[in-house]
């Protein structure tokens, strides 16, 4: 005898949890399928937690169509929670002529999309309110921030099950099919015991291994299944103060170097990410990549004393395209509109700044199969 639930979401990522309380939070029995001891232990405990504003994404791209509202709803949400943010701005900067049509483009794109806050400044401008940085023009956004990952995830835990909604931990999908009406999926409990849930909607959110789940479902199209790259990025943390008071980040091969400052919650600052495509999983900080750390870093701070740079750690997001071109790198949603499955949604290559867009993508996903 197989037990029925309405809705299955597989992987308690920050994603994952945005979908279930989503769900739980309409109305449909709700389950969360989880193969760790914890909700998010993957590539939602290796963000920067960065709150980001939308101005990176195409006009017309997927991203570019969550955004408007994705920064601004996760703000409101997290003080209605009790969860913490810090609304510390960035600046996205140039520090070439050659890099100014970058910004001017980004500038488009968030004119574009309505995203709010966001201002295209002179060097001199610049210098009033980072006199350190060295650049040539920068993009001011006054909405980029912080939240407390860990708790946003807790906070949709705590209202998925509020609601009705279940979290099962240890549990690994170990395949399924599509039927005439509905799903059946199949899960392994501590390794050992296998079950059989059969449900009406089936969400694969389960990053990392989202492309592997679908070549399991039976009855799915396996020419719709994207090739997954891994795109590892590395942090260096920084031993000292820093003569910067906000997030900053540079455009083109200089951020793709790790040139990236951002701070924690507690205001400690760090480096990073630099981009590397990986054949597999490897959390590992290479020490060597220090060099073009420091590179990049130099190229804005000339006085950045090396020495005080450290290993700290890495992620890895799942991709579908294989580049860092964060402007073209879009998210693959494949709904019932694209593959004609009523009730499935897979999301592919769901990386940053999925974690911002976690509660519009949570209730757009919910859109497509209710």
């Amino acid at each position: 005898m197989r037990e029925h639930i309405e809705c299955v979401v597989i992987g308690a990522g920050v994603v994952g949890l945005g979908v279930g309380r989503a769900l739980s939070v309409s109305g449909y029995q709700t389950m969360v399928l989880e193969k760790n001891p914890w909700i998010g232990n993957e590539t939602s405990s290796r963000n920067n937690e960065i709150i980001h504003a939308g101005f990176l994404y195409e006009p017309g791209s997927l991203r570019a169509k969550l955004f408007p509202e994705a920064c601004e709803a996760l703000y409101e949400y997290s003080e209605k929670q009790g969860v913490k943010t810090i609304n510390s701005g960035k600046l996205v900067f140039a520090v070439s002529e050659d890099e100014i049509s970058i910004l001017e483009n980004m500038q488009r794109y968030a004119v574009a999309g309505k995203i709010k806050g966001v201002e295209l400044i002179s060097c001199k401008a610049v210098q009033k309110i980072e006199p350190e940085l060295r650049c040539v023009g920068a993009l001011y956004s006054k909405t980029t921030g912080l939240v407390d990952s860990h708790g946003l995830m807790v906070a949709y835990l705590g209202e998925m099950e509020a609601n009705g909604g279940t979290l099962v931990l240890n549990t690994t999908v170990n395949g399924g099919r599509i039927r005439q009406n509905g799903f059946e999926v199949v899960v392994l409990t501590d390794g050992k015991t296998e079950f059989l849930f059969s449900c009406d909607v089936l969400v694969n959110a389960a990053g990392l291994g989202a492309q592997s789940f679908a070549y399991t479902l039976e009855g799915f199209e396996k020419n719709r299944v994207p090739d997954l790259y891994l795109g590892k990025g590395s942090y260096f943390s920084f031993s000292g103060n820093v003569p910067f008071s906000r997030h900053i980040s540079p455009v083109g091969e200089t951020q793709k170097m790790g040139g990236t400052l951002t701070f924690d919650l507690a205001g400690k600052p760090k480096f990073g990410p630099d981009f590397e495509l990986v054949k597999t999983k490897n959390y590992v900080v290479d020490n060597s990549r220090r060099e073009h750390f420091v590179k990049a870093i130099r190229r804005y701070w000339p006085t950045l004393d090396e020495k005080k740079l450290q290993p700290d750690y890495a992620g890895i997001r799942p991709m579908v395209w294989p580049s860092r071109d964060v402007q073209h790198d879009d998210w693959l949603i494949e709904g019932p509109k694209e593959h004609g499955h009523k009730g499935l949604v897979h999301l592919f290559g769901v990386g940053s700044p999925g974690l911002t867009a976690s509660l519009t993508l949570g209730e757009y996903i919910c859109s497509l199969v209710t």
